[in-house]
């Protein structure tokens, strides 16, 4: 994962234990918190401030899409998207992440 300038210049590189699954931006308008949350393919689900790691999720699955935002009431959910290797099958599932980086 690369970070570049405006100008084009780079500013840093993280280099990861697995491939890149899917990448999304992480930001609340009440916190001003600007974040990176990066899929693996090993299914982790890491959260980056700048090039500093500062979470790790471990899920059963590798992820396939991934949204954060606000669902319902709830602010600072993560909605993922996995498909099960034994049996195929697709499944969502919510995680209300604000509740476990605030523990």
């Amino acid at each position: 994962m690369h970070c570049f300038h405006f100008k084009g210049k780079k500013q840093y590189s993280v280099y990861l234990d697995a491939p890149i699954q899917c990448m999304q931006l992480m930001q609340s308008p009440k916190t001003k918190v600007k974040a990176m949350l990066v899929a693996l393919q090993n299914g982790e689900v890491r959260l980056y401030n700048g090039k500093f790691l500062v979470h790790t999720l471990f899920l059963a699955e590798p992820v396939i899409g991934m949204c954060f935002g606000m669902f319902g009431r709830e602010d600072g959910t993560l909605c993922t998207s996995l498909i099960s290797r034994s049996s195929g099958n697709s499944y969502f599932s919510m995680i209300l992440l604000w509740r476990i980086l605030h523990k």
